[in-house]
């Protein structure tokens, strides 16, 4: 009887009841929060990619805004910026990670880098990505999505590249890194190129 007693009171406890109920908290807080959710299970990772790649073939055209959702969404990492452009060591050392080299960039002015992802972002004066790449530099195994001013593709290694180019009214609509009145000179005339790859 005593023993009957004793148990009963341990499942009655309030804080069992606690414990049980942050768990389950916990548990729904995991995979209702998409940057959590992306950041412990790889399939939600890849369901992001698919999404975005789906939705700029259907646009044909890459939404700047859903890029940026998708990027901080994919892997949620830190951007360094500098209105008057990244090192020129520091901008060479993050192509080198890219594995990617293209022409004719005037200067990059931010990075973005993350576990599961990284980006560079610059201004160029040319309009579409054959400008700045052949297909035979980028290594290119498959292509996801292409159009005269963007190119999501998957190269030799499995690797995934989402570059694109577009004008600085489009890059207003994504971020406020520049101060769009005061940096007119450094942006008149140039469009916005970003370079992602994405690590898996």
């Amino acid at each position: 009887m005593k023993e009957k007693q004793s148990r009963s009171i341990k499942l009655d406890n309030p804080f069992v009841y606690i414990l049980v109920a942050l768990i389950i908290i916990s548990i729904a807080f995991i995979f209702i929060s998409p940057r959590i959710s992306s950041y412990i299970f790889p399939f939600k990772r890849t369901a992001e990619l698919n999404s975005f790649v789906n939705q700029a073939k259907s646009e044909n055209h890459i939404d700047p805004r859903k890029f940026w959702e998708f990027r901080d969404l994919y892997s949620n990492g830190y951007f360094k910026f500098s209105n008057k452009g990244l090192d020129k060591s520091e901008a060479t050392e993050a192509l080198e990670e890219l594995n990617i080299n293209p022409q004719n960039v005037d200067i990059y002015f931010s990075k973005f880098d993350s576990r599961n992802l990284e980006s560079i972002d610059g201004l160029t004066k040319k309009n579409t990505v054959d400008d700045l790449f052949s297909e035979k530099d980028l290594n290119i195994k498959k292509i996801l999505f292409k159009n005269s001013n963007s190119i999501i593709f998957k190269n030799a290694q499995d690797q995934t590249y989402i570059i694109f180019i577009l004008p600085v009214s489009e890059m207003k609509k994504a971020n406020g890194f520049f101060n769009y009145a005061d940096d007119k000179n450094i942006l008149s005339g140039k469009n916005w190129i970003d370079i992602t790859r994405i690590r898996n």
